[in-house]
């Protein structure tokens, strides 16, 4: 099959619809109608008529519907990890009035959300882009995730994201 950005696709394997944005290969970078982004190969795939990013930029967004990277490997079809960007124009439309420690309080707030979330989830690598800056919003997400049990947490790898991102290994999920 011959697929192409635009094109709508429901997955051979799991539930759900979505749009592809590229192709790379033999994966293809898909938006799910839930909002996420995540690499699918393209032999799990099954073409379907419609455009959906045309349904999911006609409503509005809100903090919640932010997307958020998820990476799926092709048999397991559970995320390796997720991608959460801190960065506060990733997270709201409009800031005008927000001061720097409200800025500050927002993006540790969401990222303690996507941790718990994720951990619940069974999610066990997340990578917090927090970007350089002055280092607060980096020193800040550590010393709220050293208060965690059941993680580990380094620089992310480099190549990718410089030294403005966290990785986060989680060994245990919620309640256990």
């Amino acid at each position: 099959m011959n697929f192409k950005a635009g094109d709508r696709v429901s997955f051979l394997d799991e539930e759900g619809t979505a749009e592809i944005l590229e192709i790379r290969g033999q994966l293809a970078l898909l938006l799910t109608e839930d909002g996420f982004e995540l690499e699918y190969p393209l032999n799990k795939l099954v073409p379907r008529p419609g455009s959906l990013s045309k349904a999911l930029l006609s409503k509005p967004l809100n903090v919640k519907d932010a997307p958020v990277k998820t990476t799926i490997p092709a048999k397991k079809q559970k995320p390796v990890y997720l991608e959460v960007d801190l960065h506060l124009h990733e997270l709201v439309e409009k800031y005008s009035g927000f001061t720097k420690n409200d800025v500050l309080n927002y993006q540790i707030n969401h990222a303690k959300k996507h941790f718990f979330k994720a951990r619940k989830a069974g999610v066990k690598k997340i990578i917090f882009i927090h970007g350089v800056g002055d280092g607060i919003l980096k020193q800040e997400l550590r010393k709220m995730l050293s208060s965690f049990d059941g993680i580990t947490f380094y620089d992310a790898d480099y190549t990718k994201y410089g030294l403005g991102a966290t990785a986060v290994e989680i060994f245990k999920k919620d309640n256990d």
